[in-house]
């Protein structure tokens, strides 16, 4: 429970963190989804890969 409550802690405050940067920073906001956008990309490519060649 001490982990768990820990835990929601620090996603809390990660969260509030990221939601003042991103309001505050349009261009932040567009740097975010680009790169998780390319990381989702890059993720399912490795898995298709992974998929064919096993």
């Amino acid at each position: 429970m001490v982990h768990i409550a820990g835990c929601a802690v620090v996603y809390l405050l990660a969260g509030y963190g990221a939601r003042r940067v991103l309001t505050t920073r349009p261009t932040a906001v567009r740097v975010v989804t680009r790169a998780s956008g390319a990381a989702m990309i890059l993720i399912g490519s490795l898995l298709i890969v992974e998929k064919v060649l096993m």
